[in-house]
């Protein structure tokens, strides 16, 4: 229960209400103005003047709402309240939360509407409280669930920035070091670098799938699709086809792919291409953490910033790559005036060094072939952060010390 005098924070996701009376809108406003919802975007109005193919069109363009809040008509039976709901549903996912708000008692429209995948329920006249308590625990549950697998979102400011490399030696370390089950997710469908750098050889026929991902149905299906480096890494890239991706126009499946990756694995690392659209929006809002890879120089810092101003409006701590720095370089900015310019008290800085194109030509990680090397260090402080630990932790920690350093600690907890 949300509690006036001690709010617990809502997500920080969209959330869209149409309503058809006055007593209605003005409990859903009263719910929006309550203190918990101070990270909620919200958007109110009346159901009957929106144009919903138009208004679908901008929402797609703008991103998919976390929760959607439909008031039906008062006169409106339990087929006509299912197609009224049915304008609504390709725009929404399946991790959109919908909540009802009707004006018909009935135990059997209220069965319905859950088989139909509604959240809940509620008969007007609505109070401000239960729409705020219906909200809160419905997306606290999936705040929790989707907490409980953790998705890290790699993302570059500009081309060349190394975010595969990053990626790449990330979720190594997190299957090894950390003992994850990890998945390496290639989202640049026809130009990533996954397979290449990690000398990995996807199946022409199953990884075709991941240009429709909607079409992956089950676990099984996933599964068959994943090459497997380790016991506990696995990759997910696709064969290069222009054709295939210039054929798709729908990108809703990329979701339900998380959604699947999710439900398998403790930890996904997704590649996310350097491109602006929905589906990259969607992405980066949802992640659990999002590293941005830049480079300390102009070059870099101009997209970097950018990013870091939009991203900021939706999500909290957006984690900062220094990637390739140069210490000789004049075009390199010092660190000091990068984290003033993009407003970052702290950053990850990795210098170039020759390790790192020598790994990706054996088709391996710097961190399988040279665990002590500088930037591995780096990046475990930044592990050291994803999992909310002292990043002072990590300086001591060599691989596989470190693995035998959290054995002990666990049996001793």
């Amino acid at each position: 229960m949300v509690r006036a005098d001690k709010p617990v924070l809502l997500p920080r996701v969209s959330i869209l209400a149409f309503c058809e009376t006055e007593p209605v809108m003005e409990a859903i406003n009263a719910a929006f103005a309550h203190p918990a919802m101070a990270r909620v975007r919200p958007t109110v109005m009346p159901a009957r003047a929106v144009d919903v193919g138009g208004f679908g069109k901008n929402l797609t363009a703008n991103g998919l709402p976390g929760a959607l809040i439909v008031e039906v008509g008062e006169q409106a039976d339990q087929r006509e309240i299912l197609q009224q709901l049915t304008k609504f549903a390709a725009y929404c996912d399946q991790d959109t939360v919908v909540l009802v708000i009707g004006h018909d008692n009935d135990i059997a429209l209220y069965r319905a509407l859950l088989n139909e995948g509604v959240a809940d329920y509620l008969v007007a006249p609505v109070t401000s409280d239960q729409i705020l308590q219906s909200l809160a625990s419905r997306l606290a549950q999936k705040d929790a669930a989707e907490k409980a697998s953790k998705v890290i979102a790699v993302v570059g400011a500009r081309g060349g920035a190394g975010t595969t490399t990053i990626a790449s030696n990330l979720a190594w370390m997190l299957a090894q070091e950390r003992e994850e089950n990890c998945c390496l997710v290639d989202l640049d469908l026809p130009f990533g670098g996954l397979a290449s750098a990690l000398d990995c050889r996807p199946d022409p026929e199953l990884s075709a799938l991941l240009y429709t991902p909607e079409l992956i149905s089950d676990p099984e299906t996933l599964s068959r699709m994943l090459i497997h480096k380790t016991g506990n890494l696995s990759v997910l890239c696709a064969t290069p086809s222009l054709e295939a991706a210039g054929r798709r126009r729908n990108d809703a499946g990329t979701a339900h792919l998380i959604k699947l990756l999710r439900s398998e694995f403790s930890c996904t690392v997704l590649d996310v291409p350097l491109q602006w659209n929905a589906t990259v929006e969607n992405i980066l809002v949802k992640a659990n953490h999002v590293v941005l890879v830049t480079t300390p120089d102009f070059s870099g810092l101009p997209p970097a910033q950018t990013l870091l101003h939009y991203l900021g409006q939706m999500r909290d701590g957006t984690l900062i790559v220094l990637n390739q720095a140069r210490p000789q370089d004049s075009d390199n900015w010092k660190t000091e005036d990068v984290r003033a310019a993009l407003n970052a008290p702290k950053t990850y800085k990795i210098a170039m060094d020759k390790a790192f194109p020598d790994s990706v030509a054996q088709g391996r990680t710097l961190c399988e072939i040279a665990p002590s090397h500088a930037g591995m260090q780096e990046l475990r402080r930044l592990v050291a952060q994803l999992f909310g630990e002292p990043e002072e932790k990590a300086d001591g920690w060599s691989w596989p010390f470190s693995q035998l350093f959290r054995r002990l600690t666990q049996k001793g907890a």
